[in-house]
């Protein structure tokens, strides 16, 4: 995990071995609404390097997240990830405080894996 985004994986049924970003995302001021970024994927099982998918964030404003044992404000990213020709579209969450800090996240990594939920209980120090 970097920066709270899943870049690999390891003992899946497709297994993501590589995350390239066209846009890094870590706070709210990074988010360019609207504009097409592109990422690109690699998996294993199959094989499969480069997947092109198109990414489009969203700020969705702050709402209350109930984390472990309290409850915090945290802003949400919504960032839509398509390729039209595996027909995968599906949209990743990211709920961060004011320093970009992700605390919880749904994130899809592959077509053939369901939605992954992260959510940090303590940040680190």
């Amino acid at each position: 995990i970097t920066e709270g985004r899943i870049t690999s994986s390891e003992g899946l049924i497709n297994n993501l071995t590589s995350l390239t970003l066209s846009k890094r995302v870590v706070k709210i001021s990074d988010v360019e609404e609207g504009f097409v970024y592109k990422n690109y994927y690699s998996y294993k099982n199959p094989d499969l390097y480069f997947l092109e998918v198109e990414a489009v964030y969203k700020i969705s404003g702050s709402e209350p997240v109930s984390l472990f044992d309290r409850e915090v404000d945290l802003n949400l990213i919504e960032e839509k990830l398509e390729n039209k020709y595996l027909g995968w579209e599906v949209t990743n969450r990211y709920w961060l405080d004011e320093e970009g800090f992700i605390w919880k996240s749904e994130q899809h990594i592959s077509p053939k894996l369901p939605v992954i939920k992260i959510e940090v209980t303590k940040k680190p120090s």
